[in-house]
């Protein structure tokens, strides 16, 4: 049982939670389906339930496939529960570059653009199942969440997770270039620096899985020290968290040397494992020690 059911299985214990799925499990295997409603594959029916559930004081943990969930349902999502400020948990599977070797049918890859501008909405995409459940642990409903749901449990990150956990926390590095990342990306790159010296010199890694607290505070702050910074995600530029740290920065007048490395305005190409998409779209060492900022 993952770490993810758990606290569900937990949690559901109280009458008024609610477990609900479009006919997809692939974050709720070993919940037992007495536990779950699933309404089969009909998303915008999916929230049109939560929705009522929640206007009557239930909580509703909402689970489909991310591509489905967000995009075929989105005018139920804006109306029963942004507009209405019913909150809801939305935890999507397989987006992103999780999605690995399915083409642009299922493809998740512009949730920020769709669900970051809502008003009523955070949108939290964790680098790890473990930071997932630490932030579920915190959450106080006052709004919705969309959740871009990772299975992944690299033990060793978890242990840093842990310390004194925050979202959008650095994890490691000491350098003076900032890479800014979030889910199985921000995974990734901890891996790279955590396992070769010198870049852990030459790089600080900030795990932004907040995405939806990005503000000109923290901008601030990181310019002070920093000149540089690298925004890497499995995300359109649409939309994006490296627009958004864009329009804050000419916006505020903050002076830093920002690159950008997301999907630009194209799926991505499928591929077997994450490995083959990282070396494929560069996300790797040396990429890594190859990058040179503009001064």
């Amino acid at each position: 049982m993952s770490v993810y059911e758990k606290y569900l299985r937990n949690i559901s214990k109280s009458k008024n939670v609610f477990i609900l799925t479009a006919e997809n499990k692939l974050a709720l295997r070993n919940i037992p389906n007495n536990k779950i409603l699933d309404v089969g594959i009909c998303e915008q029916n999916l929230i049109g339930i939560a929705s009522g559930i929640t206007k009557k004081g239930g909580k509703c943990f909402v689970h489909a496939l991310s591509n489905f969930l967000v995009s075929r349902a989105f005018e139920f999502i804006k109306i029963g529960l942004d507009y209405q400020k019913n909150s809801c948990i939305l935890v999507g599977s397989m987006g992103g570059f999780l999605s690995t070797f399915n083409g642009p049918t299922h493809q998740s890859i512009d949730e920020i653009y769709l669900i970051g501008n809502l008003t009523n909405f955070d949108v939290f995409f964790p680098a790890t199942e473990y930071e997932m459940v630490l932030f579920l642990k915190k959450f106080n409903f006052n709004k919705s969440v969309y959740i871009r749901y990772n299975h992944i449990n690299n033990k060793i990150l978890n242990k840093v997770i842990n310390k004194n956990y925050k979202p959008n926390s650095k994890l490691i590095g000491n350098g003076k270039n900032v890479i800014i990342s979030y889910g199985v990306c921000s995974e990734q790159i901890f891996k790279i620096l955590y396992e070769n010296a010198s870049l852990k010199n030459k790089y600080k890694l900030y795990n932004f899985s907040l995405i939806t607290s990005i503000n000109k505070t923290f901008l601030l702050n990181l310019s002070k020290k920093n000149h540089n910074l690298l925004v890497v995600e499995d995300h359109v530029n649409k939309g994006s968290l490296s627009e958004k740290i864009k329009i804050l920065l000419y916006e505020n007048k903050i002076r830093m040397n920002l690159i950008s490395k997301n999907l630009g305005n194209n799926y991505f190409q499928p591929k077997k494992t994450l490995d083959e998409l990282f070396k494929n779209y560069g996300i790797t060492k040396k990429y890594l020690e190859n990058l040179n900022f503009k001064q």
